[in-house]
């Protein structure tokens, strides 16, 4: 009887070590409209209240960094703090491209369901680096877990 439970303990660790990880939540980005987008949702959270419609899949939707910093100070008189991103050369291309596309226009950018920043586009993004605030709260370390997996 104990050889037969050794036996299923030790199967079970194997089998338990040969799943696969689930892949990291991605990065993403859609353009914010002020009517209704069929099949879209509407954000309205604490943090950005009645902030708009986006659609239902994004625009771009980044599924790994080549870096994930958190920076050591924040922004003057903040009480958020910074993480220092870094694109790939392809997605670098693919945020400018997107950037050109809303010009002038609010962007949501996500991770997951959690919005991290609705910034206007004033020009098109053409650099690798994004510094990304993360308000103060009970859910900054997860984002940064969340971002840091991306660069995984």
């Amino acid at each position: 009887m104990c050889t037969l439970t050794t036996s299923l303990t030790l199967l079970l660790l194997v089998l338990a070590g040969c799943q696969k990880s689930a892949p990291p939540t991605p990065l993403t980005f859609y353009t914010l409209s002020a009517t209704k987008v069929e099949g879209g949702q509407f954000l309205d959270t604490e943090h950005y209240p009645k902030l708009g419609y986006i659609a239902a899949t994004p625009e771009l939707s980044l599924t790994h960094l080549e870096s994930a910093t958190p920076q050591t100070t924040s922004p003057k008189g903040s009480k958020a703090s910074v993480i220092q991103v870094r694109l790939t050369p392809d997605d670098t291309k693919k945020l400018t491209a997107f950037t050109q596309g809303a010009l002038h226009k609010t962007i949501v950018i996500r991770l997951g369901k959690t919005i991290l920043m609705a910034p206007k586009v004033n020009e098109a993004l053409t650099r690798p680096d994004l510094g990304i605030a993360l308000r103060e709260g009970p859910n900054t370390q997860t984002i940064e877990a969340g971002l840091k997996k991306l660069a995984e």
